[in-house]
């Protein structure tokens, strides 16, 4: 995982990239990852657990320790591909080199 190509990515590039990462870390296909329970929101429900996890692993592909302080996160973004997709998409924004590429 690569942040210059996260970087590039809207919130639907960032969630099949979610899926990807789901899938890798569960040793299954993507298709599988996808066929999994939805949250209401019409995308892969995921546990905040895992979705912190993600989290880490996309700050690690930018170089830094954490992408975004979790007591700023709405809880409710944490229960889905679409709303961890915007978190991160958020995130991704705010970094400095980012706001100066805009």
């Amino acid at each position: 995982m690569d942040g210059g190509n996260l970087a590039g990515l809207d919130e639907t590039g960032l969630g099949v990239e979610i899926v990807n990462i789901l899938a890798s870390l569960q040793k299954r296909s993507p298709e599988d990852v996808a066929a999994d329970p939805l949250h209401d929101d019409g995308t892969v429900a995921v546990t905040s657990m895992v979705a912190v996890w993600v989290l880490a692993r996309v700050a690690e592909a930018f170089g830094r320790r954490r992408l975004v302080r979790l007591d700023r996160v709405d809880g409710a973004d944490l229960h889905s591909v679409a709303g961890l997709a915007r978190v991160i998409h958020q995130a991704i924004r705010s970094l400095p080199a980012m706001r100066g590429a805009a």
